[in-house]
């Protein structure tokens, strides 16, 4: 499933979400480099390793959510990495 939450004012966080019946837990994937995760045709599509990596988690019995960099941000450098992620969650 592919979706995009909304978070501050106009700006969306894509996220590529694969949900398993009766899941032991989800794991939240957050690439680095960039960020990206290079969707196309409602897939991910990047050669990032962990989105790569996806289904080796969902066979082995997790809910799997990839997140990609919001919409507002050109990329994530440390600086963007601190901000987006922050006690209440992802912005």
């Amino acid at each position: 499933m592919n979706t995009n939450k909304g978070t501050r004012q106009d700006v969306k966080v894509p996220v590529y979400y694969m949900k398993r019946e009766g899941a032991k837990a989800t794991v939240v994937l957050l690439p680095g480099g960039a960020g990206g995760i290079g969707m196309r045709d409602g897939l991910p599509t990047s050669n990032n390793f962990l989105v790569r990596s996806r289904d080796y988690f969902a066979v082995n019995g997790f809910n799997v959510a990839v997140v990609a960099k919001p919409s507002d941000m050109q990329g994530l450098d440390y600086a963007a990495r601190i901000l987006v992620i922050q006690p209440n969650g992802l912005l």
